[in-house]
């Protein structure tokens, strides 16, 4: 009786088939789903700063000042601001300075001269502060854009963007005979 039902199963019985899958293939995975703060968010959104913007921004910096430079390149809320308020402020410290130490001739009548030293710290001390803002201004112009590119390319390469679309490297697995071979194929 074993065996009749055992030749029956054998006869009914037929090779099964693969079916075609109702989804795509998610092979390669899809990159990881991250967060992304909102200054991830308007980074990604304003890009890069392309050559040109840089130089005009170098030469807003340099023959201006005043934060153009970085307004000019879409960083004036960056830094831009800091030399927009900071550079008109250390030019009247040292105006106020340099009229206090003016004022006093060293005449006999003259009793409020006796800051005299504090005028003349007080014009240098300003005068350091616009130097430094002007010279700190022109290297932000010119290396700021480049620390703001490096920044929206390593958020490009974390979401899964870093290569460009005609190139694609894809891991891979495949069985063979003794066993399975891996590695990474490169599509361009």
């Amino acid at each position: 009786m074993r065996s009749t039902i055992a030749l029956f199963a054998l006869l009914v019985a037929r090779v099964a088939s693969a079916q075609p899958s109702l989804t795509q293939p998610m092979w390669p995975p899809p990159p990881p789903q991250l967060v992304l703060s909102e200054d991830d968010r308007e980074l990604l959104a304003r890009g890069e700063i392309d050559g040109t913007q840089t130089a005009l921004g170098v030469g807003g910096a340099v023959f201006i000042g005043l934060g153009v430079g970085q307004a000019i390149e879409g960083r004036w809320s960056d830094t831009g601001w800091i030399f927009t308020f900071g550079e008109p402020a250390a030019m009247v410290v040292a105006v106020v300075g340099l009229a206090s130490s003016f004022s006093c001739d060293g005449g006999p009548n003259q009793s409020h001269c006796g800051n005299q030293h504090s005028a003349e710290a007080l014009a240098i001390g300003g005068l350091i502060g616009l130097v430094g803002l002007r010279v700190w201004e022109i290297g932000d112009s010119y290396f700021g854009p480049m620390r703001r590119n490096d920044r929206v390319r390593d958020l490009r390469l974390r979401l899964g963007y870093g290569l460009p679309p005609m190139v694609r490297l894809t891991p891979f697995a495949a069985p063979v005979r003794d066993g399975a071979v891996a590695g990474l194929s490169l599509r361009f």
